[in-house]
């Protein structure tokens, strides 16, 4: 890994970039940004349905957030410069009124960073 580290870094760091562009993360981050749109249209009954509700939920989270958690692995997982980065671009990209366009120029940005 000593040799080929900055290489699969740079890759994994390019690859979350670039699925941070894709049509799929930003149907995932709008369903995370306003989960009660979700609660409110998509209510089912039951302990059946509360668990479906969850399991529709955190497939909608795992599709909003793989992209910068595949960086982890690159980077290291247990880097905790990498950790704070990740976590601050989470929460940024979920709570600023902007979040859909800050996703995109974060995506460019991996990409650069990536390359």
């Amino acid at each position: 890994m000593n040799q080929q580290g900055p290489l699969v870094a740079g890759l994994t760091v390019a690859l979350g970039g670039l699925y941070q562009l894709t049509p799929l993360k930003k149907a995932c981050l709008r369903h995370c940004r306003n989960p009660l749109h979700y609660v409110l249209n998509g209510w089912r009954e039951g302990r059946l349905g509360a668990i479906r509700m969850g399991v529709e939920h955190g497939f909608h989270c795992v599709g909003c957030r793989w992209g910068l958690m595949v960086i982890l692995f690159g980077v290291g997982i247990i880097n905790l410069f990498w950790m704070g980065v990740i976590t601050l671009l989470t929460f940024l990209e979920k709570v600023l009124p902007t979040g859909e366009y800050f996703s995109k120029i974060m995506g460019i940005g991996l990409v650069l960073l990536g390359i």
